[in-house]
This record gives C-alpha cells, sequence and structure tokens, in this order.
C-alpha cells in the first residue's frame, strides 16, 4: 500500500462517505500515486455542531468538529477534464456545484472510496504527530496510526 493521507473535510461529506452515499472525493490535486493507500479523515470545524455519523446498524453521536473520526482506503485515482456535468456519479454534487468547484481549473481528480471506517472515538490530529489540520491534505509517515 502507498503513503497514508489526512485528508481535511466538511463533516457532512465525513457523513456521507460513511454511509456510503459518496463514493468518489473530488480534488483539484490530489497524491502522487495512483493507490491503494489509506485516507484519514479530518472533520473540519463547522460550527459547534453534534453530528451523527450513521454506518448500517451504527449510529454514534459525537462532536466530530476539529477530529479525526474515520478513513477510508483510496483504491485509484482518476484525472477527468471538462465537461465537468459527466463526472458527478457519487460525488455528492450536482453539476452547478462540480462547475462552481472547477471554476478556472484545467482537470480535476478523483479519489475512489472503498471501505469506510468509522472510528468508536475520535482522534486527535496530536495522534498522527500533525498540529495542524491540512488545507485540502497532506502526507503521513508510514508509522503514524
Amino acid at each position: 500500500m502507498s503513503r497514508p493521507i489526512m485528508l481535511s473535510l466538511n463533516p457532512q461529506w465525513f457523513e456521507k462517505i460513511m454511509t456510503g452515499e459518496k463514493t468518489r472525493e473530488v480534488r483539484k490535486r490530489v497524491p502522487m500515486q495512483k493507490g491503494p493507500y489509506k485516507v484519514y479523515l479530518y472533520c473540519t470545524k463547522a460550527g459547534e455542531i453534534t453530528y451523527r455519523a450513521g454506518v448500517p446498524g451504527k449510529i454514534k453521536p459525537y462532536l466530530m468538529n476539529g477530529t479525526v473520526c474515520g478513513e477510508f482506503t483510496c483504491v485509484t485515482t482518476i484525472d477527468y477534464t471538462p465537461p465537468w456535468s459527466g463526472h458527478v456519479l457519487g460525488t455528492c454534487l450536482t453539476a452547478p456545484e462540480l462547475y462552481a468547484y472547477a471554476a478556472g481549473a484545467e482537470k480535476l481528480c478523483y479519489m475512489v472510496i472503498e471501505d469506510p471506517v468509522l472510528y468508536d472515538k475520535p482522534k486527535s490530529l496530536a495522534d498522527f504527530g500533525i498540529k495542524y489540520a491540512p488545507q485540502s491534505w497532506q502526507y503521513l509517515e508510514e508509522e503514524e496510526t
């Protein structure tokens, strides 16, 4: 498996990944590796809201803001170019949302998500040797986790 990464995302997208509704994470830039690789999910601080991350048979209510709440395996990354409307499947974005996100970009990439894992207890960035949340994502050392 390739080098793991820490990915920042809004809690609403985290929940969609955990329920299996979101199967592709769109980014303007992704790691320079094709996969598979482990992706640890840092939920950004979107106000002081307690989110319910639900997976079949499990509902775990806790304050996810500013913590690492789960992970998934990125099995591959795929680059694509305009028109963007043909690439919304599995992203939980509408075509207009994808166009707005991609404004000015020559290409977008998506990570194909498999095996999402919801942690029983959120972890801190310090547990991964990180002081600050990544703007988008960052590589982790192989031994960190």
